[in-house]
């Protein structure tokens, strides 16, 4: 803190405070940007290489939850009938002519 701080501090505490608040505030925010001592670090892989390595223990804690999670149970099947629906994926035949247009 500086000597205008204290000064202020022993005027009005709450106003020390807040400027004390505001530049822990900008010092939280500088501290994201990019120096040239401090590079923000990148993801190097594209989405299949980080869905490669990574799918295969997601796969198996959803299959874990789905056998052993009262809530993730009751979650995963509202979300399945929402997507795929309450009676299943229904296969609907329609029939075609021999020109291979379908009659309607």
């Amino acid at each position: 803190m500086s000597l205008l701080d204290e000064a202020i501090g022993l005027v009005s505490p709450g106003w020390k405070a807040a400027r004390l608040k505001s530049r822990a505030m900008i010092r939280a925010y500088e501290a994201v940007t990019p120096t040239r001592t401090h590079r923000a670090k990148r993801e190097n892989r594209n989405a299949n290489q980080l869905t490669q390595s990574g799918g295969r223990s997601l796969r198996e804690q959803a299959r874990w939850l789905d056998c052993n999670h009262d809530l993730v149970i009751g979650l995963l099947d509202k979300l399945e009938e929402r997507i795929v629906g309450a009676r299943g994926i229904i296969v609907d035949p329609q029939t075609h002519f021999k020109n291979g247009f379908g009659c309607r």
